[in-house]
């Protein structure tokens, strides 16, 4: 019996580790990847897919990690959201912040 309990208690505490582990990954790479405010023009392609913008976005360096922006898109619901366009972010904005312009759809120029 002791040994069960010993057992569930070990399993318990390494489960909660991941669990803050994964968090704190989460929580990090939402940050902004600097205090730069210089503005970095990105062409959002009509029928982008989440994953596909997260790459783009990768690429100039405005974020951190894709897969945590597209894990925020989609626990936010907003994957489907993300609207074409002409952007200029900065690479002081993070991920919420980057996808609330995404889906607002506050481009330089907007595509039909």
């Amino acid at each position: 019996m002791i040994r069960i309990i010993a057992a569930t208690k070990s399993y318990i505490v390494a489960l909660l580790s991941v669990l803050v582990i994964c968090v704190w990954m989460l929580v990090l790479g939402s940050r902004p990847v600097s205090s730069d405010r210089a503005p970095v023009r990105v062409i959002v392609s009509s029928g982008a897919s989440a994953k596909e913008i997260a790459r783009v976005l990768s690429d100039r360096g405005l974020i951190r990690s894709p897969f945590v922006f597209v894990f925020t898109c989609r626990i936010s619901g907003q994957s489907g959201a993300l609207k074409p366009g002409v952007y200029e972010l900065d690479r002081a904005m993070s991920v919420p912040a980057i996808i609330r312009v995404l889906v607002r759809g506050e481009s330089l120029e907007a595509w039909i």
